[in-house]
């Protein structure tokens, strides 16, 4: 046994093949030792003793005696084998040096092995499969290779890394750290304590939603194994319903939506706290019957009816089907209902016709969209239009309107005689002028207004017109990812108020150039636009709900100089796959011009892609250098274009039409004839630089409000 003053020696670190961490702790050792100043400094032996004095001799033995020490070291750490090609083994620092040589290399070595480190950790993602502990245990091994390397890696580049690699389950997570944490001043070791955490939480709540798992002794039948609840396995067919337990009335033999007790609820909906409310309606079978009862309902889309006889005329070749609740119903036609209010006639107009529909329901969702307000307030129910006021007062009894047949609508006139087919030609030949809309006439001059309040009281009439006052604002025009396309089975919105607020926001883009990419992106669809659609473009009216006061603040000074950024989004349309090209041009870092254009021809890489919309933004750049020089404002310089892709620069000064080039079209070659002359010159920057990307496709939040202070739009004090 050792005595109590005793203590083990530590043991020499052997050399792995990993030389990186054999490294570290070998120089920790040695310093421990009071040697590393050996293999640091290293020894050189004197030529001649004679000319030293005796304290001089009595040091340089020591120092031999040391370098003895620390060589004896180094030949117990290294095996024989890479010893053998070690040729200088004179000192101690002679063979620190050789290893450092041989697995390190040299400055071009360590370049290659960094850029190795770069491409692994940009490609790191984590599985669906894997912990916390062991992701964040990966990325940080490869940061630290990278750090040992020379590479700069704060915490903030491997705390992004993390955030947008982790699976889809931590979404909601990662959106919650990046909105109530600064990520600049979040570290690993926070950021692994949250996360783990949270998995603790996944964990706990997968198992108690095992208990809640229906369990079967049945056959199996052909499906994949035993019965599990609603799965798509076809061996439901030896399932026992004895066993299943209503969540309603707690009786076996049935489930909750089988449940007799429920029968006095309306078909469409269930009254439990627990889960969401998708209707305002409760009905009791005694209160009120269908044929004189409107329900205002939040949930639902359309306006429904399930008596024929209240239809003025119905379209019974119309089908579609609707989900309400539990249970899935057929549409058998659209047509227009007609209500007896007061007295007065109202036309609801696109009602849909469900026989098996117990209760007649008003969307109010469909009714705001048509500009109408609704106010339900002391038992009453106010329905107001945007120009003729107060049209419906009824009284509210179990959120319904009791009504004697009628009609609740988009349009409250008494008919004066003209069909609703000349109605509509007329808004038709009114949509095709070229003119500001009418509700614009007072102020669309400017007289007597700043440019700023002519800027925010059109903002201003476009929120009021659309009924978007009242909305909640977003901080991003269009949600990061979102990709669009024309769904044919999705229901048709009205196609003129549609064209009618894409174009109230094509006047905005002429002052905000942080709306082009979504306005234009919209604008594709003018045709047969879909729900989809219409979402789309009141989400970039929630945007302006929240930024009416902003705009483009141009300095006073500059240099004048002409900056332009380029860039393209590949393959971007769902569709035809053709790409999007965008481009900025700033001067005094602000937009003075942009642009957000779906390429008129389909590209087979993204150099050819960029390179079509650098050739776009090399004409524009022409354009406005000719404009600046009738002004007196143009220096006779070369016009700096920014582009993310280095290929296309290359292929911009390649005289040689070669393989990737040869079949784009031809007038797109002009751009190597500017670029040639030096009237272009493009100039490589860095994707998380490149302004124009704000123009090509959705950001995330961060990165557009950093893109949109870039191109010059600030809130501004009028």
């Amino acid at each position: 046994m050792t005595s109590e003053g005793s203590f083990i020696q530590p043991a020499i670190p052997r050399f792995d093949g990993h030389y990186d961490h054999w490294s570290m702790l070998m120089e920790n050792f040695l310093r421990s030792k009071e040697f590393w100043e050996l293999v640091e400094s290293g020894y050189i032996e004197p030529s001649s003793a004679s000319a030293q004095t005796e304290a001089q001799r009595k040091k340089t033995e020591e120092m031999k005696l040391k370098d003895l020490k620390v060589k004896n070291y180094l030949f117990q750490a290294i095996d024989r084998t890479v010893l053998d090609t070690i040729l200088k083994k004179d000192t101690a620092k002679d063979i620190w040096d050789a290893m450092k040589k041989k697995f390190e290399g040299n400055a071009k070595v360590k370049r290659s092995h960094l850029q190795a480190l770069r491409r692994e950790f940009e490609t790191l993602e984590m599985r669906s499969s894997e912990g916390v502990t062991e992701y964040f245990s990966r990325v940080m091994t490869v940061a630290n290779k990278m750090r040992l390397y020379g590479e700069d890696m704060q915490d903030v580049k491997v705390v992004e890394k993390i955030l947008r690699s982790l699976t889809e389950k931590f979404n909601y997570v990662v959106c919650s750290i990046e909105e109530s944490k600064d990520i600049d001043a979040l570290t690993v070791d926070e950021l692994q304590s949250s996360l783990i955490v949270h998995e603790q939480k996944f964990q706990r709540r997968n198992g108690e939603e095992q208990v809640l798992k229906v369990t079967s002794e049945g056959g199996r039948g052909r499906g994949r194994g035993t019965f599990r609840g609603k799965g798509r396995g076809r061996g439901r067919a030896d399932f026992n319903k004895a066993t299943v337990e209503c969540y309603r009335c707690h009786q076996l033999g049935h489930f909750q939506y089988e449940c007799p007790s429920g029968n006095k609820e309306a078909n469409y909906a269930e009254l439990d706290e627990q889960e969401e409310m998708l209707l305002m309606s409760y009905v009791e079978m005694y209160q009120a019957s269908r044929e004189d009862a409107w329900f205002l309902d939040s949930g639902c889309s359309n306006h429904m009816c399930g008596n024929r006889t209240m239809f003025h005329d119905l379209d019974e070749s119309f089908r579609h089907s609707v989900k309400l609740g539990n249970s899935k119903m057929d549409v058998m036609g659209k047509g227009t209902v007609k209500l007896l209010l007061d007295g007065v006639n109202h036309v609801v107009t696109e009602v849909y016709y469900i026989p098996e529909l117990r209760n007649n329901l008003l969307s109010i969702g469909q009714l705001q969209e048509r500009g109408l307000a609704i106010l339900i307030k002391g038992g009453m129910c106010k329905i107001f239009h945007p120009e003729k006021g107060l049209i419906i007062q009824t009284n509210m009894s179990a959120n319904r309107i009791d009504t004697t047949g009628g009609e609740v609508g988009e349009t409250c006139d008494e008919r004066d005689g003209s069909s609703e087919g000349e109605d509509r030609v007329r808004e038709l030949q009114q949509s095709r002028e070229r003119q500001p809309p009418m509700w614009m006439g007072d102020y669309v001059s400017g007289e007597g207004l700043s440019d700023d309040e002519v800027h925010m009281k059109y903002a201003l009439e476009v929120l009021r017109r659309f009924s978007m006052m009242e909305s909640n604002s977003v901080g991003s025009p269009i949600v990061p990812g979102f990709k669009i396309s024309r769904e044919e089975n999705d229901d048709f919105v009205d196609e003129t108020y549609y064209k009618q607020l894409v174009g109230s926001l094509m006047y905005l883009t002429t002052t905000r150039p942080d709306m082009m990419f979504v306005t234009c992106l919209i604008s594709r669809y003018m045709t047969k636009p879909t729900k989809i659609h219409l979402q789309a473009a009141k989400r970039a009216l929630r945007y302006l709900k929240g930024t009416v006061n902003y705009g483009i603040h141009y300095k006073k000074g500059g240099d004048g100089e002409l900056l332009a950024f380029t860039d393209s989004d590949y393959a971007g349309d769902m569709e035809d796959r053709k790409s999007t090209s965008g481009y900025v041009f700033l001067m005094n870092s602000s937009a003075v011009s942009w642009c957000s254009k779906k390429q008129p021809i389909v590209t087979l890489s993204t150099t050819e892609a960029e390179f079509v919309a650098a050739a776009v933004c090399a004409c524009q750049g022409v354009w406005i250098k000719r404009i600046l020089k009738e002004l007196g404002q143009f220096d006779g310089g070369c016009t700096t274009v920014m582009c993310d892709n280095s290929s296309t620069i290359k292929l911009s000064k390649n005289p040689v039409m070669h393989g990737r080039s040869k079949h784009i079209d031809v007038r797109f070659h002009f751009l190597r004839n500017l670029t040639k002359e030096g009237v272009i010159e493009l100039v490589h920057c860095g994707s998380q630089d490149q302004v124009a990307d704000i123009m090509t496709k959705p950001l995330k939040l961060d990165v557009f409000q950093k893109l949109r202070k870039l191109l010059g739009v600030c809130e501004i004090s009028v």
